[in-house]
């Protein structure tokens, strides 16, 4: 009897967009270590802006699919938007998404999810 070989589970590859204290308040190792075991990101790349002259940030840009996004997010524009050709999800670690999220992201059939609800308890105590 042949047994076929189970499909083989693939991470899918991430970039990090917003600003580096973002990055750094949110993404500390272990949480970094946590978004590792289910996204395969490009190591050392941080996107401050999406126009910069980077042939690293080109190229990992090129390959994403994922969007790993927080605050100091640049606006996904057409220019940026052609520049992630595989891009299928924008996941933001905060709430609203009207910043960055243009309507060519839309446009595009891009899945968008957001922390808003998590969020929601703690900026109700914070205020």
């Amino acid at each position: 009897m042949s047994h076929s070989a189970a499909p083989q589970r693939t991470r899918p590859r991430t970039v990090l967009a917003m600003s580096g204290e973002t990055c750094a308040a949110i993404l500390a190792p272990e949480a970094l270590d946590r978004l590792t075991r289910v996204a395969d990101l490009v190591p050392g790349l941080l996107v401050t802006d999406f126009g910069a002259d980077d042939p690293a940030q080109r190229t990992g840009l090129h390959e994403a699919e994922v969007l790993f996004t927080g605050w100091g997010c640049p606006p996904l524009g057409p220019a940026a938007l052609s520049a992630m050709p595989r891009l299928r999800a924008v996941v933001h670690a905060a709430g609203s998404v009207k910043h960055h999220i243009t309507q060519d992201v839309w446009d595009r059939g891009i899945a968008v999810s957001t922390a808003a609800t998590a969020n929601a308890f703690p900026v109700a105590e914070y205020t």
